[in-house]
């Protein structure tokens, strides 16, 4: 009698345990799925390699909350190594260049962006940053149902970019 008691208890144990187990992880679950929709969104950057598949690793930037807490600020990242290019480049995102052209500056070593994709006030997606023949020649912003690609015009220190 005193067996069977154990092996009826041992039955309730175990589906007790396998039910905190399960609330447990729905738990989780539910707490990672709320945190990722309530994340901010970051704006993929990607070097491709002059003439060859998209360079060694991506990096995400928080333009979106910069854009929130400091619109009015110019924001440098950099510098970055973009493979099959002799020289690293530094990003320069300018709340006063508009987006709308189709080229952007390349001033040194300093890359003038437009923080916006022309009109839309947001930030791109994916900024794409491609190369030929050893140099930065076009950049590319992806949003969701539209892109825009820059041609890189340089200019040395004796012409400087509109809005820097």
């Amino acid at each position: 009698m005193g067996y069977m008691t154990l092996i009826g208890g041992g039955r309730a144990f175990r589906a007790g345990l396998a039910a905190g187990l399960l609330a447990a992880a729905a738990g989780f679950a539910g707490g990672y799925w709320l945190g990722d929709r309530n994340s901010r969104e970051r704006t993929r950057v990607v070097a491709t390699s002059c003439g060859v598949a998209p360079a060694d690793a991506p990096f995400y930037l928080p333009l979106r909350t910069l854009q929130e807490e400091a619109s009015h600020v110019p924001l440098l990242i950099g510098p970055i190594r973009i493979p099959g290019v002799p020289t690293a480049v530094k990003l320069r995102f300018d709340p006063a260049l508009d987006g709308t052209g189709d080229t952007v500056t390349k001033l040194g070593d300093v890359l003038h962006l437009p923080k916006f994709l022309g009109e839309r006030p947001e930030p791109p997606k994916e900024i794409r940053l491609a190369c030929r023949d050893g140099t930065l020649t076009t950049v590319q912003y992806l949003l969701d149902d539209a892109s825009t690609t820059f041609a890189v015009m340089r200019r040395d220190d004796r012409n400087p970019a509109t809005g820097s």
